[in-house]
């Protein structure tokens, strides 16, 4: 695998292994609300299609079985009790533990070359922290934090008191209130004759002034702050060539034949940014494959820049869309007014809605409608647009319009 196919990986699983311990908390204390069983859902279509794309088989194979087990949980138990829960949360548990066995398994990276270079490594990075905060941290603990600021990620050394009554509970609550911060590294407790005190040293890509809020909700303090300014970036067409990736999988999986045509300006993404297009592009492509590809086919991927944002088209020379069936799905689904006029552009645009599916039967890789609802998601998150041309013809275009990093940045923190 390439570095820049490395990076987009081991962020893909840092990010989305995050992100499950952040729903957990979610499903513990009460039943399954609908919001959070799409959030889940949405979350679990997009491993299961990129896990796949990077060779995380097994991970991309417990994601399939979470998400039918929740969709039966549901049309069986609508009102859940704690116990029917159970199930999704050790599923989810052992779904963290594969991503991250499995990126271990698929890196070509020796353990014992690992710990060779943690022995003789340099902390260039750690030695212009103060000694108080690197100190404490183990052989390991310092190397791996070494490893994180050196990809551009920043430093945060947070702090809280806990009373020693409630030391269990709430250190738990703590943790999980922290996730929002990045990946801890380490835990090390202070003296004092008071109460029990914490320093959670953090590897993150947040700003100082959004560590700041999350540290002011959960009553801690920011004892120390190394923010990076140097940042790792990806190619938007590295991002092409790993969605490109996926599909050569998925047709040689439904055995159909697939040209690829790629077209990119040179243009580097930040590693957040990149991830969050790899995953919608890796959805569309499988879609393309799965709904539009017949036997043979063409899927192209290109981008131009229109002022300060990028136009992704992603076309393909398929079947192309069945309109009278999604018109026909979406009223089943109320998703129209009765008798409302809508033109064939319109109408196109309902396959973005949650469970709308116009695949006849389930399978590992469509039939949940959950896929493109996932894309739109994304795409919104990045503060873009997607819509979808249908060609009456054959074939379908998909365009993302995205905003320049900057300007999104710009824009949105007015």
């Amino acid at each position: 695998m390439s570095h820049p196919e490395n990076k987009l990986k081991s962020d893909f699983v840092r990010e989305k292994t995050a992100k499950l311990r952040q729903l957990l908390p979610k499903i513990e204390p009460r039943t399954l609300s609908d919001q959070t069983c799409r959030d889940i859902l949405r979350l679990l279509h997009t491993i299961k299609g990129t896990s796949r794309a990077f060779g995380l088989i097994d991970s991309s194979r417990e994601a399939h079985r979470l998400e039918t087990l929740i969709e039966n949980i549901q049309t069986n138990n609508p009102q859940e009790s704690p116990e029917s829960l159970w199930p999704i949360q050790d599923g989810i548990r052992k779904l963290i533990e594969l991503l991250e066995k499995d990126a271990r398994s698929a890196s070509k990276e020796d353990v014992h070359a690992n710990e060779r270079i943690e022995k003789s490594k340099e902390f260039r990075i750690l030695e212009s922290i103060p000694d108080e905060f690197v100190s404490p941290l183990s052989l390991h603990e310092k190397s791996v934090l070494e490893t994180e600021l050196e990809k551009g990620r920043s430093l945060f050394v947070v702090e809280v008191g806990i009373d020693s009554s409630k030391l269990q509970t709430e250190f738990i609550q703590l943790r999980n209130q922290l996730s929002g911060f990045g990946d801890m590294i380490a835990t090390v407790p202070k003296d004092s004759s008071e109460q029990l005190i914490f320093q959670f040293v953090i590897a993150s890509n947040l700003t100082r002034e959004k560590a700041e809020e999350i540290s002011q909700k959960v009553g801690a303090a920011i004892r120390y702050c190394y923010e990076n300014v140097s940042q790792d970036f990806v190619s938007l067409e590295d991002i092409f060539k790993t969605a490109m990736l996926a599909g050569e999988k998925i047709a040689s999986a439904q055995s159909v034949k697939v040209r690829f045509d790629i077209a990119s300006p040179p243009q580097k993404l930040s590693i957040a940014r990149a991830q969050m297009i790899s995953d919608a592009l890796v959805h569309l492509v499988q879609n393309a494959v799965v709904h539009g590809i017949r036997k043979s086919g063409v899927i192209s991927l290109n981008s131009t820049s229109q002022g300060n944002s990028t136009l992704i088209r992603i076309s393909d020379n398929g079947r192309g869309l069945d309109l009278k069936r999604v018109r026909k799905l979406a009223q089943k689904m109320n998703l129209l007014i009765p008798n409302e006029e809508l033109s064939d552009f319109d109408v196109a645009q309902l396959v973005f809605s949650y469970g709308l599916s116009t695949s006849d039967e389930l399978s590992e890789f469509s039939g949940r409608g959950i896929g493109l609802n996932a894309v739109k998601n994304l795409v919104e998150e990045m503060h873009g647009t997607i819509t979808l041309h249908p060609n009456p013809e054959g074939g379908t275009v998909v365009e993302i319009l995205l905003p320049d990093e900057e300007a999104a940045a710009t824009t949105h923190s007015r």
